[in-house]
């Protein structure tokens, strides 16, 4: 029988019991915190260091790859948590009719009267996003936003990325499966009681919600192994809209469903069993056994829609966006990407929808950026060019500790246009830089592992008392995801036989391109420079999407249809894609060398 050890966590003043030999990153895991582990805890990212403060040894470690083998109390060395999660996004109106509740004897009208004889109710929707989850809490008679609720994806303690929580749960087999899917819930039943006490109503209130994430979030959330997404030939193990009751999916609200689970456990989701009951039906979306149960019975059960996927790596929130944008109604050419660590995109109009998935990376969001952060307290967001150099936004008006997605995009476009580096992202030597505010600051690139980097803040202004900098590794990471996109945005515009000026509006979802710079984005050839005058920010269009799916039976039915339509693009089965990726990794608006 293995030894145990007691881990006492500060400034979380948490302790747990462990068996000799368990990492402190899966310490921290057992105990409920939510390490930083972009990795998955392969010990390569260094952004999970603890602080061994009493124990055996003592001194900062690497979570992941320190074992536990005595009695320790660990300074998690936590930062802190995302300043601002964005929750707004592009939406329009429609009727408040959100469809037939199991125990109801008819459906909410326009006027807002409920088959509850008019007694109040209310609606959800959810965004399960890779690296937060937002719930938005609604009037089910009016349509109305009551309350909004937040926080970070705790799965993130097991990789930044969809591809490390997959290998995650493939490693660990159920009972991996059933940790991410444990702990998404339990975030997603926190969201719901936040926002109803935020609102004064109870979570038996709410009678339906509707869901959208991307694939892999779909797959972790009703337990539904990964295994399709990560092999070829990358599709997803349910792609149909799905109707659910609560109880199934673990979620805590609806006037049937229990405050606690009985025995700790959360059922799990039987996928095959679902399928098959629905085998031959013409419904655009899969309606489970127990939903089909308590709607003969006419038992009062709360309602979870989950909006369908379109393909591996094009799930629900990019359907989401597309209902948000009523995208089959578009006049114009329209192009729709929601930059993350996959680059999602649709590109068309009412005539023709083509939709595709890069692999962008964690790059944008901190991960494999040395000095990378999320949006928290103390991330650069921001570089602004002045007459003697240029300035820092911080968020949170904090000292710095790193630099964030948005601020790195800042960042390597002033580098380009100042001729730091050449179009093939190669720092220049100092004593070559020809332009004349780039010869001011030549003093800036400094020399980090043997490699030239460009020092952003020095060790006396920042936080922590490291330099803050940008290394030619981390500028090669985002060379490969505006690469992939940029390639992305080419084969689908020839795939519709269209020229890239033939694009009208160029629509950004998702947080980092509503905090990005979009000429910055432009200006690395991210997104093609001709189209910088045409680009509009459109927020969590997902979660907007989410919203009128769930105030809107119609608009739920309409988001199955959208998957239907939408062809998908398969990158890496088109000849031409390796040699337009290679061409995009250039930075075309850099200065040329002689």
């Amino acid at each position: 029988m293995a030894e145990k050890y007691r881990i006492c966590f500060r400034p979380q003043n948490k302790e747990i019991e462990v068996d000799a030999g368990t990492t402190i990153l899966e310490a921290e895991r057992m105990a409920g915190l939510e390490p930083d582990a972009p990795c998955g805890g392969n010990g390569k990212c260094g952004k999970c260091k603890v602080d061994i403060v009493k124990g055996k040894k003592t001194g900062v470690v690497l979570a992941c790859q320190t074992w536990i083998d005595s009695s320790m109390t660990v300074d998690t060395m936590y930062q802190e948590k995302v300043r601002k999660i964005l929750s707004d996004g592009l939406t329009r109106t429609v009727p408040v009719e959100p469809g037939v509740f199991p125990g109801e004897d008819k459906k909410p009208g326009k006027g807002g009267e409920s088959g509850q004889g008019g007694v109040p109710f209310c609606l959800m929707a959810f965004d399960i996003g890779t690296t937060t989850v937002v719930g938005y809490l609604l009037d089910g008679r009016t349509g109305r936003t009551l309350s909004v609720a937040s926080r970070m994806n705790p799965q993130h303690a097991f990789g930044a990325d969809v591809i490390s929580r997959a290998n995650y749960v493939l490693e660990h087999g159920e009972e991996g499966g059933r940790e991410l899917r444990a702990c998404i819930v339990a975030a997603m039943n926190g969201l719901i009681r936040e926002a109803a006490d935020k609102a004064g109503v109870s979570p038996e209130d709410i009678l339906q919600t509707a869901v959208v994430g991307n694939t892999c979030m779909h797959h972790l959330f009703l337990g539904i192994s990964p295994d399709s997404l990560v092999h070829a030939p990358y599709v997803p193990a349910v792609r149909r809209g799905m109707v659910l009751t609560a109880e199934e999916t673990g979620l805590r609200f609806g006037p049937c469903c229990p405050k606690e689970e009985k025995d700790g456990k959360i059922r799990s989701f039987e996928l095959e069993k679902e399928i098959s009951a629905n085998e031959g039906s013409k419904e655009r979306f899969l309606i489970s056994r127990d939903m089909r149960r308590a709607e003969k019975a006419r038992e009062k059960q709360g309602v979870v829609l989950l909006l369908p996927n379109i393909a591996g790596f094009v799930g629900a929130d990019t359907i989401g966006c597309m209902v948000s944008a009523s995208f089959d109604r578009l006049e114009e050419l329209t192009l729709m990407v929601d930059i993350g660590t996959n680059g999602e995109m649709v590109l068309g109009d009412r005539r023709k929808m083509l939709t595709t998935s890069t692999a962008a990376g964690p790059a944008f969001e901190g991960a494999k950026i040395e000095c990378g952060m999320r949006g928290a307290d103390g991330a650069v967001s921001h570089l602004r060019e002045s007459d003697d150099g240029f300035s820092l936004e911080i968020v949170g008006d904090a000292k710095p500790v790193g630099i964030c997605g948005s601020g790195l995009i800042d960042t390597l476009a002033f580098l380009i246009r100042h001729g730091f580096i050449n179009n093939y992202g190669a720092f220049r030597d100092p004593e070559d830089l020809e332009d004349p505010l780039a010869q001011k600051l030549k003093n800036r690139i400094i020399t980090v592992h043997g490699q030239p980097a460009f020092l952003l803040v020095s060790g006396a202004e920042s936080a922590t008392g490291d330099d803050i900098y940008l290394t030619q590794k981390d500028v090669r990471e985002v060379q490969l995801a505006k690469g992939a996109i940029a390639a992305g945005i080419q084969i689908l515009t020839e795939k519709l036989g269209k020229k890239t000026g033939d694009i009208r509006q160029v629509l950004l979802a998702g947080a980092f391109g509503n905090y990005m710079d979009s000429g910055s984005a432009c200006e690395i050839g991210m997104i093609p420079y001709e189209l910088h005058d045409r680009i509009k920010t459109v927020g969590n269009a997902a979660g907007e999407g989410a919203k009128l799916a769930t105030v809107n039976r119609g608009e739920f039915e309409y988001a199955c249809r959208l998957s239907e339509e939408t062809e998908f693009i398969e990158l890496a089965s088109e000849s031409s894609f390796q040699d337009v990726f290679v061409d995009k990794l250039e930075f075309e608006r850099a200065v040329e060398d002689e």
